[in-house]
């Protein structure tokens, strides 16, 4: 039998995250790269534009090498809602 993960039996020593900086994909970026060793394995994403769509994406290291790219996620940065339109009140004459 074959394994799926085709990992050799190695264990994960490291992961990459890219992004692609609101580019919908033309330019990846690495963010960071960290050893499972530490104690927070996320990141932060600051400076982000209301209403851009960002794309994230992940590989994984161990002592063979790197194994290629997950299919990216993609976030959409909320915005704030439209000003509300001028409040109109009606009598109900029941």
């Amino acid at each position: 039998m074959v394994n799926e993960n085709q990992n050799g039996g190695s264990v994960i020593t490291s992961y990459e995250v890219n992004w692609d900086a609101g580019t919908s994909g033309q330019v990846w970026t690495e963010l960071f790269g960290f050893s499972t060793a530490l104690p927070t394995p996320y990141y932060i994403a600051t400076g982000l534009t209301m209403g851009r769509r960002y794309r994230f994406r992940i590989r994984a290291q161990n002592v063979h090498g790197w194994g290629p790219f997950s299919e990216y996620g993609e976030v959409l940065v909320a915005t704030a809602p439209d000003q509300m339109s001028t409040i109109q009140v009606t009598e109900n004459s029941d």
